[in-house]
This record gives C-alpha cells, structure tokens and sequence, in this order.
C-alpha cells in the first residue's frame, strides 16, 4: 500500500493536485483513478486549470475518505471478534 501511495502521490503532485490526499486513495483503485483525471497543469487557462485541480483534490479527498470508512469497519470487526 506504501508503494501505491508513493505513486499515486507522485503522479498527483506532478498534475498539479495535493499529494497527501492522493497518498491515502485506496492504492490501485486511487491509481487508475489518478491516471484518469485531465492534468491542472496542462489546462488552456486559469480558470480551467483551478477547475482541473478542485476536481481531482476533491476526487483524492472521497478516496481518502472510503479508505478511512473501510479501515474503521475492519477495525470494529477486529474489535467483535476479540471482545466476544
């Protein structure tokens, strides 16, 4: 998962979006996701390139947060079966 987070953050950063977002995006699936998304940077105009950016840091924030909601689920899980 570090891999993948080292990757997705990288390619991020170098398309203009926040890496520590990227960081936390579900590894394979934030990957894909990532090489998806048209580069901020490679946009024709300002106003494009800020559109282009919000979307993908708001893209990497739902990742992150999936992968939060999928971590305390397993967490609980963990916890039911310990505390039985």
């Amino acid at each position: 998962m570090i891999l993948f987070g080292c990757l997705n953050a990288g390619i991020a950063t170098s398309k203009g979006f926040k890496a520590v977002r990227w960081f936390f995006s579900l590894g394979v699936i934030g990957l894909i996701a990532v090489l998806c998304l048209p580069s901020a940077q490679k946009a024709k105009d300002a106003a494009e390139s800020e559109k282009r950016e919000a979307m993908g840091n708001f893209v990497g924030l739902m990742l992150c947060w999936v992968n939060v909601v999928i971590l305390a689920l397993q967490l609980v899980r963990l916890f039911q079966f310990f505390f039985r």
